[in-house]
C-alpha cells in the first residue's frame, strides 16, 4: 500500500472511528445497568444479587478504562 493510504486510513481511524467507539460505550454502560437490574430484580437471593452487582461493576470499569485508553491515545 501506498504511504499516502495508509495516511487516510489512520485519518479516518481517528477522525471516525475512535470517537464512535466512545460514544458506543457510553450506550453500552447504560445496556449493562438496565440489565444487571432487570436480573437484580428476577434474582431469588442475596448472594445472587451480590454477584449481579460484583459483575456489573467489573464490566463497566473495564468499559469505561477501554474508553480512557482511546482517549489518551487520541491526545497523542
Amino acid at each position: 500500500m501506498s504511504p499516502e493510504l495508509l495516511v487516510l486510513i489512520k485519518d479516518i481511524f481517528e477522525l471516525c472511528i475512535f470517537p464512535l467507539l466512545i460514544a458506543l460505550s457510553g450506550y453500552l454502560i447504560a445496556f449493562i445497568n438496565n440489565k444487571s437490574n432487570a436480573l437484580k430484580e428476577n434474582a431469588k437471593s442475596d448472594k445472587e444479587k451480590k454477584y449481579i452487582n460484583m459483575l456489573n461493576s467489573t464490566i463497566t470499569d473495564c468499559v469505561i478504562a477501554t474508553t480512557q485508553t482511546y482517549v489518551e491515545s487520541l491526545k497523542k
